[in-house]
């Protein structure tokens, strides 16, 4: 049997937490340089 105890576990929580921080963070980032890079666009229409 494999037991895990709460600390390991807590630990493995906080990982997967800043991992999906890190990613909105990205994605984020990602969006807003797409939109100043649409906004900067010359409108033709």
């Amino acid at each position: 049997m494999f037991h895990i105890n709460q600390y390991q576990f807590d630990l493995i929580l906080a990982q997967f937490e800043g991992v999906n921080l890190t990613l909105t963070a990205l994605k984020t980032s990602y969006l807003e340089q797409l939109n100043s890079k649409t906004f900067a666009l010359p409108t033709y229409m």
